[in-house]
């Protein structure tokens, strides 16, 4: 298992969580309890982690790893600026960090320890 994606794996876990708060709102406070956009922005934590999962077990070289982590940093801004606009600020503020937290794990191709 490819241990340097861990960070990544930690902020996305913590974004769905909040994705699943503020989409289902269990405290009554989120204000976009059952929206669209809360329910994509759930989707969006939820891409992300599958992505890191599956890169962490699979641990691709080269163009695949490139690619899944292109998509999981695509995934992580748009939640990031969704969460924004539904003013859910720890969410924006964990998919923003899991965004930085995957530019050098995308740039590097190979395999780590």
């Amino acid at each position: 298992m490819d241990r340097i994606f861990f960070p990544a794996l930690l902020l996305s876990v913590i974004g769905a969580i909040l994705g699943l708060i503020a989409f289902f709102g269990p405290f009554g406070n989120t204000g976009v309890d059952g929206t669209v956009g809360a329910g994509l922005a759930l989707l969006g934590s939820v891409t992300i982690t599958l992505i890191v999962i599956i890169v962490m077990i699979w641990q691709p070289l080269g163009g695949w790893r490139l690619t899944l982590c292109a998509l999981a940093m695509f995934a992580a801004f748009l939640t990031a600026i969704a969460a924004f606009f539904l003013m859910q600020y720890m969410l924006a503020f964990a998919m923003a960090l899991a965004f930085f937290v995957l530019i050098p794990l995308m740039i590097n191709g190979r395999r780590h320890p």
